[in-house]
């Protein structure tokens, strides 16, 4: 991550010096006719060059995502898995964080939950780090903005378990790549900004939660995920209710 250090900052001053710079080249363009400019005459490369510096930008947030990433993968230490995580607030800050790319994704984008959700044990932070990468791989997922994702919270009282589903009607995983998803760097959609790291790191935070993660795919028919997490303190009638609101 160091010499991205250097990277990021700098293109973003180039990036502006070149957006100050560009009223003077164009007012001299208009006035003394095309000249060159990295070997090409300005009128054909003007526009090409913001974009290889916006695109260094780029490259050095992605690369400084992938790094994040990999720090968060090899923690030993994963932070506190001790407190009362109310589910539909992290919904809610998922949703907060996620909305613009939900937006862009599609226009069915469906929430459904239970009246009543209990608390689970664990890391709000990291909880809602795993709804975040389950949706952005919903999100890259679908072909079109037509297709929808449809995302449930729900009780599971015969298991004591709290279930967070992510449906989409994408592109699905074919049959072979199913055994792989969970392996780091391992991604089909690289063209479309995915690390390979998603599904790891949300695994391993649901492992490391006690819970469950299940997947089911089709090729052309979408994806449906699954994770479950043990309640903290379970309920089956108003009463249990009131003490979790206690």
């Amino acid at each position: 991550n160091n010499p991205n250090n250097f990277i990021l900052p700098n293109s973003k001053i180039i990036h502006k010096a070149w957006q100050d710079v560009m009223p003077i080249l164009k007012k001299h363009y208009e006035e003394k006719g095309d000249f060159m400019v990295a070997d090409m005459p300005f009128s054909e490369n003007c526009e090409e060059l913001e974009k290889i510096i916006e695109g260094i930008s780029k490259g050095s947030e992605r690369i400084k995502k992938i790094v994040e990433n990999l720090r968060e993968y090899s923690r030993e230490n994963p932070g506190s898995l001790k407190e009362a995580v109310y589910i539909d607030k992290v919904m809610e800050s998922a949703f907060f964080l996620m909305n613009d790319l939900i937006k862009k994704s599609t226009t069915r984008f469906i929430y459904e939950k239970e009246d009543v959700l209990p608390c689970v044990l664990g890391n709000a932070q990291q909880i809602e780090q795993v709804v975040i990468n389950l949706i952005t791989n919903a999100c890259q997922a679908l072909r079109k903005r037509e297709e929808s994702i449809t995302v449930k919270a729900l009780y599971r009282i015969e298991t004591q378990k709290v279930e967070i589903n992510v449906q989409d009607e994408g592109e699905g995983i074919p049959r072979e790549n199913l055994g792989k998803i969970f392996d780091p760097f391992f991604t089909t959609k690289r063209g479309k900004g995915g690390s390979g790291l998603g599904l790891t790191i949300s695994h391993q935070i649901v492992v490391s939660h006690s819970g469950e993660f299940k997947i089911n795919s089709s090729p052309g028919k979408g994806t449906n995920v699954s994770v479950l997490f043990p309640v903290l303190i379970p309920f089956q009638d108003k009463i249990g209710e009131e003490i979790l609101n206690a």
